[in-house]
């Protein structure tokens, strides 16, 4: 049984409706202490935080290729990139983009180690 937290970060973009796109980071963690959820992080180039979500590893495995919705979290494959679709809070419709491989590559590693 896995004992230490996996963790990842990916830079991205976030589109809010009316607005240029902007540099983002999306931190990614898997606790051992609640093995399959998948918690995301995204922060502005000013490290403030813009919004946090959840989804399970096998949610976000099935978003790799179907839209898949959490909360007010839809997650949606497009091309080579992941497209989360934020609905609430401050983070109400902004759009963060996600290199798909990289998120793949994340998810393997947390298969292959058990999570």
């Amino acid at each position: 049984m896995p004992t230490a937290p996996a963790h990842a970060i990916f830079t991205g973009h976030r589109t809010v409706s009316g607005q240029s796109p902007v540099e983002v980071l999306v931190t990614a963690s898997c606790m051992p202490e609640e093995p399959g959820l998948v918690r995301l992080c995204c922060v502005d180039e000013q490290a403030c935080e813009i919004a946090m979500w959840s989804f399970s590893r096998d949610a976000l495995l099935d978003g790799l290729t179907n839209p898949v919705t959490s909360r007010s979290v839809t997650l949606q494959p497009l091309d080579f990139a992941l497209l989360f679709s934020l609905d609430g809070g401050s983070a109400r419709r902004s759009l963060v983009q996600l290199d798909r491989a990289e998120v793949a590559s994340f998810l393997v590693g947390l298969c292959l180690s058990g999570r």
